[in-house]
């Protein structure tokens, strides 16, 4: 059960990172280094299929970190557009 919640955690860390590294996010105002980002978002989607791997097939795990990372990806510009709304509700 721990290699799952893991996994998860794993795949959310690297679905966040590999976001946050695209040159159209808006959740951050600085710079960030998209470079290094890329490379540990990979890493730990890595990890992620790795640890799922261990628990089902490999095409499981591999579909199933697939499926997170859409889910991430979508809710993720929702998220963000939220919070700027907010902020500009507060903060006129």
């Amino acid at each position: 059960m721990l290699t799952v919640i893991l996994g998860i955690v794993f795949a959310s860390v690297g679905a966040v990172m590999f976001y946050l590294a695209s040159p159209h996010q808006k959740l951050l105002t600085l710079a960030v280094p998209r470079r290094h980002l890329r490379a540990l978002s990979i890493l730990s989607l890595i990890g992620a299929g790795l640890l799922l791997g261990r628990i089902v097939g490999a095409g499981t795990a591999f579909f199933a970190v697939l499926t997170l990372l859409m889910a991430l990806w979508s809710i993720a510009p929702i998220f963000v557009a939220l919070i700027r709304y907010q902020n500009q509700r507060t903060h006129p």
